[in-house]
């Protein structure tokens, strides 16, 4: 956690940012953007692919990978990437 002197040295940085650049700013802070989630989609549908051609018998690489892309497609999809 940041000490309080650190989130007011970014609330500072922020505000300047902001006064610079407003554009920028508000692409830095905007949660994903809309090609992001579109890849996070297609990222869902083949890890949802993949998981269902895993639970065949020796499906399991498949599954291990699909659910390894599901993953990837959620941190994607809620910006944590």
């Amino acid at each position: 956690m940041l000490s309080a002197h650190e989130r007011q040295e970014l609330r500072a940085i922020s505000q300047h940012l902001y006064a610079d650049d407003p554009d920028l700013a508000r692409t830095l802070s905007a949660p994903t953007s809309r090609g992001r989630r579109i890849v996070a989609l297609l990222l869902a549908m083949l890890a949802v692919t993949l998981i269902v051609f895993g639970l065949t018998p020796a499906g399991f690489p498949l599954l291990f990978f699909g659910t390894i892309t599901a993953m990837v497609a959620a941190c994607l999809f809620f910006g944590t990437a």
